[in-house]
């Protein structure tokens, strides 16, 4: 906390971790428990059914592991970095769930979900797959 960040870091640059992290070495049920103890210790309204990880990989290519938790299980997908809100977002409404995107990455050589080229954001009525062309996309989160 107490280092002054003057310049843009670029991904891959900084690949430490500080050692003191609590979360370090935690698997995703870990950073669960680790999450709930710090918002019954803070009164913070954290989310506790839809979170992300950042890894020594997000460092390394930009991409974040979202985990869901249902009914006591955990399912997580890597996806890029660019995606992770507006899907966490989605996911804790309900708008979708996260087995879709898991399917998808596990097609993907790196299993990381991404969008289609035609699927990044609001292109109007011309297929936008979130909004169906009402203008108003979440993809834009």
């Amino acid at each position: 906390m107490d280092t002054l960040y003057t310049e843009g870091h670029l991904i891959g640059h900084n690949t430490s971790t500080p050692s003191e992290s609590p979360f370090n070495g935690q698997k995703a049920k870990g950073c669960h428990a680790l999450l709930k103890r710090l918002a019954e210790q803070t009164g913070s309204p954290v989310s506790l059914r839809v979170f992300a990880i950042l890894d020594e990989r997000s460092l390394e290519d930009d991409t974040i592991l979202v985990i869901e938790v249902w009914e006591s299980e955990f399912y997580g997908v890597r996806m890029e970095g660019s995606l992770a809100i507006s899907r966490m977002f989605q996911y804790e409404i309900g708008d979708m769930g996260i087995d879709e995107d898991m399917e998808e990455a596990a097609e993907t050589a790196d299993g990381v979900f991404r969008l289609d080229d035609g699927e990044a954001g609001c292109g109007g009525p011309e297929g936008c797959k979130w909004c169906s062309g009402e203008g108003g996309c979440s993809a834009k989160l």
